[in-house]
Protein backbone atom coordinates (compact mmCIF):
# COMPACT_ATOMS: atom_id res chain seq x y z
CA UNK A 1 0.00 0.00 0.00
CA UNK A 2 1.64 3.18 -0.77
CA UNK A 3 1.49 6.06 1.35
CA UNK A 4 1.80 9.76 1.38
CA UNK A 5 2.27 9.26 5.52
CA UNK A 6 3.85 6.67 7.83
CA UNK A 7 1.57 3.63 9.08
CA UNK A 8 0.49 4.15 12.42
CA UNK A 9 -1.06 1.17 12.48
CA UNK A 10 -2.56 -1.71 11.10
CA UNK A 11 -5.34 -4.41 12.07
CA UNK A 12 -6.94 -7.02 10.45
CA UNK A 13 -9.54 -10.07 10.60
CA UNK A 14 -10.18 -13.16 8.74
CA UNK A 15 -13.60 -13.49 6.69
CA UNK A 16 -14.63 -17.04 6.66
CA UNK A 17 -17.79 -16.39 3.97
CA UNK A 18 -15.28 -15.08 1.28
CA UNK A 19 -11.77 -16.43 2.36
CA UNK A 20 -10.34 -12.54 2.15
CA UNK A 21 -8.36 -11.16 4.89
CA UNK A 22 -9.81 -7.71 5.63
CA UNK A 23 -7.78 -4.61 6.66
CA UNK A 24 -7.35 -1.38 8.32
CA UNK A 25 -4.65 1.37 8.03
CA UNK A 26 -4.47 4.41 9.86
CA UNK A 27 -1.66 6.77 8.78
CA UNK A 28 -0.02 9.25 11.04
CA UNK A 29 -1.50 12.26 9.84
CA UNK A 30 -5.00 10.81 10.36
CA UNK A 31 -5.98 9.37 7.29
CA UNK A 32 -7.64 5.43 7.24
CA UNK A 33 -7.70 3.19 4.60
CA UNK A 34 -9.86 -0.57 4.46
CA UNK A 35 -10.02 -3.26 1.95
CA UNK A 36 -9.51 -6.68 1.74
CA UNK A 37 -7.05 -9.34 0.64
CA UNK A 38 -7.60 -12.56 -1.15
CA UNK A 39 -5.05 -15.01 -0.69
CA UNK A 40 -6.13 -17.52 -3.44
CA UNK A 41 -6.07 -14.44 -6.20
CA UNK A 42 -3.76 -12.09 -4.35
CA UNK A 43 -6.29 -9.48 -5.88
CA UNK A 44 -6.15 -6.67 -2.85
CA UNK A 45 -9.26 -4.21 -2.67
CA UNK A 46 -8.03 -0.56 -1.12
CA UNK A 47 -10.51 2.57 0.09
CA UNK A 48 -9.68 5.28 1.46
CA UNK A 49 -11.82 6.61 4.04
CA UNK A 50 -13.15 10.34 3.86
CA UNK A 51 -12.07 11.27 7.40
CA UNK A 52 -9.01 12.58 9.38
CA UNK A 53 -8.99 10.67 12.52
CA UNK A 54 -8.80 14.06 15.28
CA UNK A 55 -6.14 12.92 17.74
CA UNK A 56 -3.60 10.55 18.42
CA UNK A 57 -5.45 6.91 18.28
CA UNK A 58 -5.57 5.10 21.40
CA UNK A 59 -6.91 1.66 19.97
CA UNK A 60 -8.16 -0.04 16.38
CA UNK A 61 -9.74 -3.07 16.01
CA UNK A 62 -12.49 -4.73 13.14
CA UNK A 63 -15.20 -7.08 14.72
CA UNK A 64 -15.39 -10.69 13.77
CA UNK A 65 -17.92 -10.64 11.01
CA UNK A 66 -15.29 -8.19 9.55
CA UNK A 67 -18.01 -5.49 9.26
CA UNK A 68 -17.33 -2.73 11.75
CA UNK A 69 -14.13 -1.38 12.53
CA UNK A 70 -13.61 1.05 15.85
CA UNK A 71 -11.19 3.47 16.34
CA UNK A 72 -10.59 5.25 19.30
CA UNK A 73 -8.49 8.56 20.00
CA UNK A 74 -6.65 10.08 23.34
CA UNK A 75 -9.24 13.36 22.35
CA UNK A 76 -12.39 11.19 23.62
CA UNK A 77 -13.73 10.13 20.28
CA UNK A 78 -15.04 6.75 19.20
CA UNK A 79 -15.20 6.45 15.49
CA UNK A 80 -16.82 3.65 13.92
CA UNK A 81 -17.82 2.64 10.70
CA UNK A 82 -19.96 -0.44 8.52
CA UNK A 83 -17.24 -1.59 6.56
CA UNK A 84 -20.17 -3.44 4.41
CA UNK A 85 -21.30 -0.55 3.86
CA UNK A 86 -21.38 2.12 0.66
CA UNK A 87 -20.05 5.21 2.65
CA UNK A 88 -17.11 5.81 3.28
CA UNK A 89 -17.78 8.22 6.07
CA UNK A 90 -18.38 6.58 10.17
CA UNK A 91 -21.68 5.78 10.65
CA UNK A 92 -20.87 6.59 14.25
CA UNK A 93 -18.46 9.16 16.33
CA UNK A 94 -19.08 9.70 19.46
CA UNK A 95 -17.64 10.83 22.98
CA UNK A 96 -17.24 7.37 24.83
CA UNK A 97 -16.29 8.86 28.83
CA UNK A 98 -18.73 11.68 29.83
CA UNK A 99 -15.63 11.89 32.39
CA UNK A 100 -12.98 13.99 31.63
CA UNK A 101 -10.98 11.28 30.53
CA UNK A 102 -10.10 8.99 27.17
CA UNK A 103 -9.84 5.30 26.10
CA UNK A 104 -6.51 4.28 26.73
CA UNK A 105 -6.97 0.45 25.47
CA UNK A 106 -9.72 -1.16 23.31
CA UNK A 107 -10.04 -5.08 22.74
CA UNK A 108 -12.48 -7.50 21.22
CA UNK A 109 -14.04 -10.08 23.36
CA UNK A 110 -13.43 -13.58 21.98
CA UNK A 111 -16.84 -15.03 19.86
CA UNK A 112 -18.54 -11.79 20.48
CA UNK A 113 -19.40 -8.12 19.51
CA UNK A 114 -18.94 -7.04 22.49
CA UNK A 115 -15.69 -4.00 22.76
CA UNK A 116 -14.08 -3.39 26.44
CA UNK A 117 -12.86 -0.07 26.70
CA UNK A 118 -10.10 0.89 29.15
CA UNK A 119 -9.67 4.53 29.63
CA UNK A 120 -7.01 6.80 31.06
CA UNK A 121 -9.13 7.52 34.75
CA UNK A 122 -9.05 4.00 35.30
CA UNK A 123 -12.14 3.40 34.02
CA UNK A 124 -13.37 -0.25 32.15
CA UNK A 125 -16.68 -0.57 30.54
CA UNK A 126 -18.22 -3.44 27.71
CA UNK A 127 -19.89 -1.70 24.59
CA UNK A 128 -21.47 -3.12 21.66
CA UNK A 129 -24.33 -2.22 18.82
CA UNK A 130 -28.17 -1.97 20.42
CA UNK A 131 -31.26 -1.13 18.70
CA UNK A 132 -32.75 1.52 20.18
CA UNK A 133 -36.41 0.69 19.09
CA UNK A 134 -38.13 -2.18 17.69
CA UNK A 135 -37.95 -0.55 14.52
CA UNK A 136 -34.18 -0.18 13.99
CA UNK A 137 -32.07 -1.93 11.75
CA UNK A 138 -29.22 -0.22 12.74
CA UNK A 139 -27.18 -0.94 16.17
CA UNK A 140 -26.03 1.87 17.96
CA UNK A 141 -22.50 1.79 19.89
CA UNK A 142 -23.17 1.95 23.70
CA UNK A 143 -21.86 1.44 26.57
CA UNK A 144 -23.67 -1.31 28.63
CA UNK A 145 -21.77 -2.26 31.49
CA UNK A 146 -18.68 -0.88 34.16
CA UNK A 147 -16.12 -3.02 35.66
CA UNK A 148 -13.94 -2.68 38.58
CA UNK A 149 -12.25 0.49 37.96
CA UNK A 150 -8.64 0.92 38.54
CA UNK A 151 -6.25 3.21 40.15
CA UNK A 152 -4.12 3.78 37.20
CA UNK A 153 -4.82 4.97 33.38
CA UNK A 154 -5.58 1.22 31.51
CA UNK A 155 -2.32 0.33 29.82
CA UNK A 156 -3.68 -3.09 28.10
CA UNK A 157 -6.71 -5.34 27.64
CA UNK A 158 -6.22 -9.13 27.06
CA UNK A 159 -9.01 -11.28 26.06
CA UNK A 160 -9.30 -14.67 27.09
CA UNK A 161 -8.14 -16.82 23.90
CA UNK A 162 -11.08 -20.31 25.26
CA UNK A 163 -13.89 -17.45 26.81
CA UNK A 164 -15.48 -14.35 27.29
CA UNK A 165 -13.47 -13.38 29.88
CA UNK A 166 -10.46 -10.71 30.00
CA UNK A 167 -7.48 -8.99 32.18
CA UNK A 168 -6.60 -5.37 32.16
CA UNK A 169 -3.99 -3.71 33.67
CA UNK A 170 -2.63 -0.15 34.39
CA UNK A 171 0.28 2.19 34.29
CA UNK A 172 1.06 1.25 37.98
CA UNK A 173 1.24 -2.54 36.94
CA UNK A 174 -1.70 -4.10 38.72
CA UNK A 175 -3.42 -6.81 36.92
Amino acid sequence: LAAKSAVDRVTGTFNPVNENLVFAVLFQDGRVATGSYNPTTQNVDRKDLKIAIEGRPTGMVIDMDARFLVITTETNRLYRWDLQGSSDQPIQVIHPSSRNSHVTSLELLLGTFTYILGFADGSVEAWFGVRQNTRDTELKFQKIRDFERHSAAVRGILPSAVQRGFWTYDDRGQL
